[in-house]
């Protein structure tokens, strides 16, 4: 069976020239009896007891499988795997030649791009695998539109050294197709071309039409408080640190518009999830009501920590009461999902009297009705904010616990499961609650949560408490590979394609920068939050930040709510995350480029048409009239270029108040020799905005400027500073003249000299 693409990318006509499709059904794989081709672009495939029907689109491009099973037999069927694709060929491509990104299993994990030949390189990926050959500048595709039913994936098979063969599937994990039913198999897609990031974003954009979700395209902006966390007892309230935050976060952020605290675990008694409806007076004796008026007495929506399929063992009676919708093993006996429970107040049990957590089945009614009074209990009472934890215990064969107890036949274990038990949750907690879910499925929480946490933990501490590998610390500085550092979320920016499209990637949640952590660690940490378009969580306790890191967390707002693309995704150096991340205006580009490693590295930067380049971090004019520009990053640092069109006339290059140096919140205009500009901040704030002179031009006005000109060129470099009014806004003009020759402008002093 040949169903081909007109390019031929990675010799494609070859690779999927013996195109196998296979079923299994009760058991036993099937390859078909027979194809049949009724009409154009359409055919079934005859297996025992089953056709499956295609319907395939294409263009150029792409090509789309829309498919059905149905039951022809009399008898009722269990599906397994349906294999899409099985394809071998003779005709091979160079493993060395060609890179990949798939699909964690486990949501937050390392997303590296790799060469196939590599050892580390998965064989096998979730939903979809993007392919590229940077020699040949070609990329493939190959996955699925459709998941949230289904559990996908697609293998990609090596022989000595080359690529020899793909196959793709979803199964049905035993699911009952009854005598004479149709149900419908998740939609199949390749690509492909010459871009692999066209792909990627393609494919967001199809399955965005096909899922339509619906979240709060804008990321939010909050307080937690959480890395300086520095109390080690379990006997002094958290009350008056939170309410502190809450008031410091307003005076020392005015105008920033923060709109959410997270409240993390500290609620929960004992530490025990599942004890929902309960709050722990012992942290905040106040209570609930109390923590809720109080946050919204201050401007912020209150948000709390949850882990919904999670179940403390030492909640005996709870357990006994949802005992027939725990999750069990082979031999009946609870899973174990997490040993030794060592978070919230359970961390101060000696280890071995710490609780198990067990999972609930996300199938089971018991399960749902459950969860659903929970979030519909803390929606009444005002929570508007969830940090929706451990989802990957509901996952089943999706995640790397697969869950052996499945209580609903009527739902596909895994993913259908898992989806029905998300849209529970939504459906309870109300669509104006902003959800952001962690550890677990990433794409198939699209459609019913509003972020996806994805990347680690980076920014976050945890109590100073024995016991634990942050003790006697809160917070770990100098490790970027670390979970809690940056480069996971440099990894994990890879997937920038489906930010705002299925929901809002959460890559850099947690903003911390105070000291003692190093200067440039912090710059690093503040360009991810400022590049990554997620929602920001500052970490600080605000009341003893320091002013110039206050300053550098200032620089991280207004937020710029698009993800920057990694530009060397495919390209960068192995073993390594991508370092160069970029977005493009209509006459610019700001990139900020990573160094990671423990030399220095040089890069070029490219920009169509000549163009000025400002440096941010460093406040600095590095010159112009150049489509190409180079540039060396020292090791553990990060640097952030402005690179825009070179006009030939005054023009403003960059401000020192934002990480995007004005493509935001900054405007100008030329006119009869005078450029005007304005700009946006909180009232009270003061800023620079820098403007390029060329060469044989002066300034009429100078007013309150600093004037620079550079030795080498001639240009002229001016710091207009900017105090903004009581409205938050700030204007000012220059008018310029043209000087006369050189030897007419010498003033009487340069004369002497000669």
């Amino acid at each position: 069976m040949e169903i081909l693409l007109s390019d031929n990318t990675l010799c494609i006509e070859q690779l999927f020239k013996n195109w196998i499709p296979k079923i299994e059904i009760s058991g036993k794989l099937y390859t078909p009896i027979r194809i049949e081709q009724p009409e154009e672009n359409v055919f079934s495939l005859y297996f025992p007891s089953v056709v499956w029907k295609w319907k395939v689109e294409k263009n150029e491009e792409r090509i789309w499988i829309q498919s059905e099973i149905e039951n022809i037999s009399e008898q009722d069927i269990s599906l397994g795997k349906c294999i899409i694709l099985d394809a071998f060929s003779d005709v091979y491509a160079k493993a060395e030649d060609v890179r990949a990104l798939g699909v964690a299993q486990r949501g937050q994990d390392v997303r590296r791009v790799l060469n196939v030949n590599h050892p580390d390189a998965p064989e096998e990926s979730q939903i979809k695998f993007q392919f590229y050959s940077h020699s040949e500048n070609l990329a493939l595709q190959i996955g699925f539109i459709g998941f949230q039913r289904l559990l996908t994936g697609v293998r990609r098979n090596l022989k000595d050294g080359y690529i020899c063969g793909f196959q793709a599937y979803g199964d049905f994990s035993g699911w009952v197709l009854s005598a004479g039913k149709t149900t419908v198999f998740e939609e199949f897609t390749i690509a492909c071309g010459s871009s692999p990031f066209v792909q990627l974003e393609s494919w967001a954009d199809i399955v965005a039409d096909r899922i339509k979700p619906v979240f709060c395209r804008e990321p939010i902006r909050g307080a937690a408080g959480i890395p300086w966390s520095y109390r080690e007892d379990n006997v002094q309230n958290d009350e008056e640190e939170i309410f502190s935050i809450f008031d410091t976060a307003a005076e020392k952020m005015k105008g920033y518009n923060l709109n959410t605290y997270w409240l993390s675990i500290r609620n929960i008694p004992g530490g025990n999830c599942g004890d929902w409806f309960s709050w722990n007076t012992k942290n905040l004796p106040g209570g609930a009501d109390h923590y809720i008026s109080e946050a919204r007495k201050r401007g912020f929506v209150p948000g709390l920590w949850i882990a919904p399929f999670f179940i403390s063992s030492h909640l005996e009676d709870l357990v006994q009461e949802l005992k027939d919708a725990l999750l069990k093993d082979e031999n009946g006996n609870f899973m174990v999902f997490s040993q030794n429970w060592s978070h919230g107040d359970a961390r101060y049990l000696p280890p071995e009297k710490r609780p198990d957590m067990y999972g609930l089945d996300p199938s089971h009614p018991k399960s749902l009705a459950f969860i659903k009074k929970v979030f519909t209990y803390w929606r009444e009472k005002g929570i508007r904010y969830y940090m929706v934890d451990f989802i990957r215990v509901g996952a089943g064969k999706m995640d790397v616990a697969p869950a052996f107890s499945h209580a609903n036949p009527a739902l596909v274990q895994g993913a259908e499961s898992f989806c029905n038990f998300m849209r529970t949750i939504r459906e309870a907690a109300g669509e104006d609650t902003f959800i952001l879910t962690s550890s677990g499925p990433t794409f198939h929480c699209a459609g019913f949560v509003d972020a996806v946490r994805t990347a680690g933990d980076m920014g976050e501490g945890r109590k100073i408490a024995p016991n634990s590998f942050f003790y006697p610390a809160s917070y770990v500085i100098n490790k970027l590979d670390f979970w809690t550092g940056p480069e996971r979320s440099l990894y994990n920016m890879a997937s920038y394609y489906t930010h705002k499209k299925l929901y809002i990637n959460d890559v850099a949640n947690v903003l911390t920068v105070d000291k003692p952590i190093p200067l440039e660690y912090a710059r690093i940490c503040a360009t991810i939050h400022g590049m990554s378009g997620s929602s920001s969580i500052i970490g600080e306790m605000m009341q003893a930040i320091s002013d110039d890191r206050l300053a550098i967390i200032k620089k991280t707002f207004p937020r710029h709510t698009l993800q920057a693309r990694p530009e060397d995704l495919f390209t960068h150096k192995e073993g390594y995350p991508p370092r160069i991340f970029r977005y493009d205006f209509e006459d610019s580009a700001v990139i900020a480029v990573f160094n990671v490693t423990k030399e220095a590295e040089c890069h070029t930067l490219k920009f169509p048409g000549e163009f000025l380049v400002w440096e941010f971090w460093g406040e600095q004019y590095l010159g112009g009239g150049c489509d190409t520009f180079d540039v060396c990053i020292q090791p553990g640092t990060v640097r952030v270029f402005h690179l825009i069109k070179q006009m030939n006339r005054p023009q403003v290059i960059a401000t020192d108040m934002q990480l995007l140096m004005g493509e935001i919140d900054t405007e100008s205009h030329w006119e009869h020799n005078t450029l005007y500009v304005s700009a946006k901040r909180p009232a009270g704030e003061r800023g620079s905005v820098f403007v390029y002179v060329p060469e044989g031009m002066y300034i009429e006005n100078i007013q309150d400027c600093m004037i620079a000109k550079d030795g080498e060129t001639n240009e002229v470099i001016v710091r207009m500073p900017c105090t903004f009014d009581e409205k938050g806004t700030w204007s000012g003009a220059l008018t310029f003249g043209y000087m006369k020759e050189e030897n007419d402008l010498k003033s009487a002093d340069d004369k002497k000299f000669e």
